[in-house]
């Protein structure tokens, strides 16, 4: 239940950043450019986990810390490589890597507490 309302406040704060970002409300630069790269990873991996322990019938499955890698190596290549030689919405930036990857441990710290049943 915890990790359920922990990923609903994740959603909340990506579609406040979505919202601002629309209305183009002046934000700090580095907020503006960076933390939806940082939730990014967080919440797509708790959805995918809550969708294979439904499809399992194993609530306690957790995704292995490879499978961790690959998505944040998927994300940045799609996203930082392949995408910006299509799309001039898209920009290549090494920094939203590296947000991707804090965002990656983040979801890794979050999957542990919750193993550990901690409170955070």
């Amino acid at each position: 239940m915890k990790k359920h309302r922990f990923l609903v406040s994740l959603c909340v704060v990506y579609l406040v950043l979505i919202v601002i970002k629309y209305l183009q409300i002046p934000v700090n630069q580095y907020i503006s450019s960076y933390a939806a790269d940082v939730l990014c990873l967080p919440v797509v991996l708790s959805f995918a986990t809550l969708f294979l322990q439904r499809i399992r019938f194993d609530t306690s499955f957790r995704l292995p810390n490879k499978l961790i890698l690959l998505g944040w190596l998927y994300v940045s290549i799609v996203f930082e490589v392949i995408l910006p030689h299509f799309s001039t919405r898209y920009t290549a930036d090494i920094f939203d890597v590296v947000a991707y990857g804090i965002g990656a441990i983040l979801y890794l710290i979050m999957e542990t507490k919750m193993e550990n049943h901690e409170e955070y």
